[in-house]
């Protein structure tokens, strides 16, 4: 049977009117296969610059969510009187220098147990030394210039190295700390200076102040009653980190 008989016994049917042939549907499948087969360009490599900025970026997403927890975990707290203050130093301007500073070092996120040590260590230096936020009987504030004498009196040839510590002791608690350092003139009081230049001593666990007490101990000027007197200070805040509960 030819192709002229086999029309006639079959004959093509004609499309709906509006629909594509076969023939029409058959192209249609044909070109959407090779539009999803068509190969694609690969993505180019990034640059060594473009790298960098994504680990860049990538660190300090790992740094904030670790510092996030921390963050959270601090609370905000008031620092008391130490029970152990001379009556002679509770005072009206003492009371607001306590204040101050605990509100400071709070909003600084210094840790209350550190924080304690570093007022427990302003109260042995204004104890032995007498050095508040005024000098004078009429009340006048130190100056800078009072600091640095009063200091280089203290530490002698070892000034610059040791103000370069405070200084970058009192930078790292930030600007709140500071600006209190600053309205209120304790920034210029020794009594605070050398406080904070025992900041690094009340990071220190039992052993290692303990380790340090020892050393202080076994000086001969130590032995024979002749340490200077911040030496002294410093071994009764060593005492208490490493003989505390």
């Amino acid at each position: 049977m030819n192709d002229a008989e086999m029309n006639a016994v079959y004959p093509t049917a004609e499309p709906v009117a509006g629909e594509p042939s076969p023939q029409d549907k058959a192209a249609a499948a044909v070109a959407a296969y090779f539009v999803k087969h068509t190969p694609t360009e690969p993505a180019a490599e990034p640059t060594t610059e473009q790298r960098v900025r994504e680990q860049i970026a990538e660190q300090r997403t790992a740094e904030s969510t670790a510092e996030a927890p921390a963050a959270q975990s601090q609370q905000p707290y008031t620092l008391q009187q130490p029970e152990h203050i001379p009556a002679d130093l509770v005072t009206e301007e003492n009371s607001k220098i306590l204040a101050g500073f605990s509100d400071a070092v709070s909003s600084a996120g210094v840790p209350q147990v550190a924080a304690e040590l570093m007022l427990d260590a302003y109260v042995d230096v204004q104890t032995v030394l007498q050095y508040g936020s005024s000098e004078f009987s009429t009340g006048d504030e130190f100056t800078s210039a009072d600091a640095e004498r009063s200091m280089r009196r203290i530490w002698g040839t070892d000034y610059d190295k040791k103000l370069s510590a405070v200084r970058a002791v009192s930078k790292s608690l930030g600007a709140k700390f500071n600006d209190w350092l600053d309205s209120t003139g304790m920034g210029n009081s020794p009594s605070t200076i050398l406080a904070l230049s025992m900041v690094p001593d009340t990071k220190l666990t039992k052993a290692q102040a303990l380790a340090e007490l020892q050393k202080i101990h076994a000086d001969k000027n130590y032995l024979a009653g002749k340490a200077d007197k911040f030496t002294a200070i410093r071994a009764k805040l060593l005492g208490r980190i490493a003989y505390s509960d």
